[in-house]
């Protein structure tokens, strides 16, 4: 099997995702910007298969160019991107992140400077890193690329506004590359989440939009449709989404 990249790695998403690819037998390079997320990434995977880790800022093209390259180096081409990185807050370790989201407001009460922060983290972030690993899937003559948007994206959130913009910016680029790279065996789709399970229990996220299931979006929902993503199950599937909010894009 190949090698994925999983930026966010660090995350909670990202490791629940990066488990479930490692289960199907995929080596897998963490990224992320915290180095203590990494260490605490790489000690929650241990023993679940073959992982390495990179620090390096998604919002740094110079960056992941350089990253991805010394990934390309020891390994040979990615096989399977993951976009995770980001937030409704930007990103974590960063200067100048915005607030937790108990202190989110909406759009006038926001500082302009703040825009910037979310949009960079969310939306160039992915942007830079299908630009450093596409090359190299296009010469290989295949790839999988899976972002991890937002039901934000598709029915925005009152008090997130940029995030939604942000993660509806995501769910178009991922959908227009799709279209361009179509012939190339290179294949780009979304992922939905809806809030997670430790937002969930967070009593500042008691008004945010519910899962009609009743229950949140666990870290494996999400990595269970990566993996059947990245797979040759998935090989006709392109410039989709697949919702893992447990319905809550619904109402």
């Amino acid at each position: 099997m190949s090698v994925a990249l999983v930026t966010g790695g660090g995350s909670v998403i990202g490791v629940g995702v990066s488990r479930v690819l490692m289960e199907d037998g995929w080596t897998v390079v963490l990224a992320d910007l915290s180095a203590t997320n990494l260490e605490k990434a790489r000690d929650e995977l241990r023993g679940s298969g073959e992982v390495e880790t990179l620090q390096v800022d998604v919002t740094d093209l110079a960056g992941m160019q350089s990253a991805v390259r010394s990934v390309e180096l020891r390994r040979g081409s990615v096989g399977a991107l993951v976009t995770a990185a980001g937030g409704q807050e930007g990103l974590r370790g960063k200067s100048g992140v915005v607030g937790d989201g108990p202190a989110r407001r909406t759009f006038l009460d926001m500082d302009p400077a703040e825009w910037s922060i979310i949009l960079e983290a969310n939306l160039t972030g992915v942007m830079n890193a299908c630009y450093a690993v596409l090359p190299g899937m296009l010469s290989a003559g295949r790839g999988s690329v899976v972002s991890i948007a937002s039901g934000a994206g598709v029915r925005a959130r009152a008090r997130a506004s940029i995030y939604s913009a942000s993660k509806a910016g995501v769910i178009k680029f991922v959908q227009a590359v799709a279209q361009e790279l179509a012939p190339t065996g290179v294949r780009l789709n979304c992922v939905l989440p809806g809030t997670t399970d430790a937002r969930w229990r967070d009593e500042h996220y008691v008004n945010e939009r519910p899962s009609p299931m009743g229950v949140p979006t666990h870290a494996r929902d999400v990595g269970n449709a990566v993996a059947f993503l990245v797979s040759t199950r998935a090989s006709h599937i392109t410039g989709t989404c697949i919702d893992t909010s447990g319905g809550a894009t619904l109402y």
